[in-house]
C-alpha cells in the first residue's frame, strides 16, 4: 500500500506541475538576464560559452604591489617561509604579514617554529603576534585575524587558500606565497579521492598578491623564481574534471538528458569518469534498464541535494526504521569535520598515552 500510494502521489504531483506549466504556454516573458560574478574564474571562458557575452572587470587593487621572486627554486618551502617572515619583521616597515600555507598541519608547525624563534630576540623584536586561519578553525578564533594588534605589535597571519578570495583582512602589507596548494583529486579508475600538493595556477598567484595593495602599497614575496611562474597553468584545473560525477549524472538524468558524452559541458570531464559514475548509479539502483531513472528510488534520490550514496542511505534507513540516526550520520558526512583538534592538545594526549 505504501508503494502504491507513493506512486499515486508522484503521478498527482507530476500532473499538477504539468497543469501549472500549461497555464503559461504562449505567454511572453521579458528576456532573462543572467549575471555571473566570480573572483576566481576565467571571464573569457564564460563569455565565449554564452555567445561572446559582455565581461566587466572590477579592479580590486588600488595601490601598486611589488612582486619579488627567489633566484633559485627552493626545496623546503616551510623553512624559506620562516626565514622570510623574520626578514620582513626585522628589515621592513610596520604592517602585517599574510603567509599562505597548504593546510592546518603546516600552519600549526610554522606557528610553533615562529614562537620558538621569537625567544632568541629581545625587546621590540619579540612583538610578533601569530594568528592562524583555516576552514576547521572555530569562528571565534578565525575572527581574531580581523582584530587590530596591540600597539607596537605586528600580526603574522598563517592561512590556507580560503583567504585568497573570500575575505579581505585589513592591515596587510606583505604577502608570502610558497606557490603550493592542496587540491582534491578523484581517480575514476579506482574510485578514490585524495588530497595532493600541486603548484598554484597563475590566476591563484595573482589573487594571492592581490591580498595587498587595497589599503596601501604592498609587497608579495613569491618563494619561487619568476621563470617558474611562467610555467604555471593559466587557471586552476576545473573541479568537474577531478571529482566524482555521480551526482551530476543523476541530476542530468532527472532533467531528461541521456547523451552524457555529447552534453555541452563548459569543461568536458573524461569519458572514464562518466562511465564510472554510471556504474555507481547502477549499483545504487538509481538507474534501471536502458539507463532510465528507476522508479521510485532513482527519482527520490534525484530530489535530495546529497551525494547519491548518502541519499540512498536515507531511503533505506526509512525502511529499516533508523532514519533519525542516519540523518545525523549523513549530516556529519556532508560537511567538513566539525571537530577541531589543536596541535597542543594532540601532544598532551600523546604524553598521557
Amino acid at each position: 500500500m505504501k508503494a502504491n500510494n507513493g506512486v499515486m502521489m508522484e503521478k498527482e504531483n507530476d500532473a499538477e506541475s504539468t497543469g501549472i506549466l500549461k497555464q503559461y504556454q504562449g505567454t511572453k516573458f521579458s528576456p532573462l538576464k543572467l549575471i555571473i560574478m566570480s573572483a576566481s574564474y576565467d571571464a573569457q571562458i564564460f563569455s565565449e560559452y554564452f555567445g561572446s557575452a559582455k565581461a566587466v572587470h572590477v579592479q580590486g587593487r588600488q595601490f601598486p604591489v611589488d612582486i619579488l621572486y627567489t633566484y633559485h627554486p627552493e626545496i623546503d618551502c616551510i623553512d624559506v617561509a620562516l626565514i622570510t617572515i623574520f626578514q620582513i619583521h626585522l628589515e621592513e616597515g610596520p604592517s602585517d604579514i599574510l603567509v599562505f600555507l597548504t593546510g592546518q598541519e603546516e600552519i600549526e608547525y610554522v606557528e610553533k617554529l615562529v614562537q620558538e624563534s621569537l625567544r632568541q630576540f629581545l625587546g621590540d623584536n619579540q612583538k610578533l603576534k601569530v594568528l592562524p586561519i583555516f576552514s576547521s578553525l572555530p569562528s571565534e578564533k578565525q575572527i581574531q585575524v580581523f582584530m587590530p594588534p596591540l600597539t607596537g605589535f605586528r600580526k603574522v597571519i598563517l592561512a590556507t587558500n580560503i583567504v585568497e578570495t573570500s575575505v579581505t583582512i585589513p592591515g596587510i602589507k606583505y604577502v608570502i606565497d610558497p606557490g603550493l596548494v592542496k587540491a582534491r583529486t578523484y581517480c575514476a579508475r579506482i574510485g578514490m579521492k585524495s588530497l595532493i600538493f600541486v603548484p598554484t595556477s597563475k590566476a591563484q598567484a595573482l589573487r594571492r598578491s592581490g591580498r595587498v595593495g587595497r589599503e596601501r602599497p604592498g609587497k608579495c614575496f613569491c618563494l619561487y623564481p619568476e621563470i617558474e611562474f611562467e610555467k604555471l597553468r593559466d587557471s586552476t584545473i576545473p573541479e568537474i574534471t577531478r571529482c566524482n560525477l555521480s551526482n551530476i549524472i543523476l541530476q542530468l538524468k532527472a532533467l531528461g538528458v541521456d547523451d552524457f558524452f555529447g552534453f555541452d559541458f563548459m569543461e568536458k570531464p573524461s569519458r572514464d569518469a562518466v562511465i564510472k559514475s554510471l556504474e555507481i548509479l547502477v549499483l545504487l539502483d538509481a538507474i534501471a534498464e536502458e539507463y532510465k531513472l528507476s522508479n521510485p528510488v532513482g527519482h527520490q534520490m534525484a530530489r535530495l541535494p546529497l551525494k547519491p550514496i548518502h541519499s540512498k542511505a536515507l531511503i533505506l534507513a526509512s525502511q529499516f526504521n533508523c532514519l533519525e540516526k542516519m540523518l545525523v550520520t549523513v549530516a556529519m558526512l556532508s560537511v567538513e569535520s566539525i571537530f577541531y583538534a589543536p596541535h597542543e592538545k594532540l601532544e598532551e594526549i600523546c604524553i598521557h598515552d
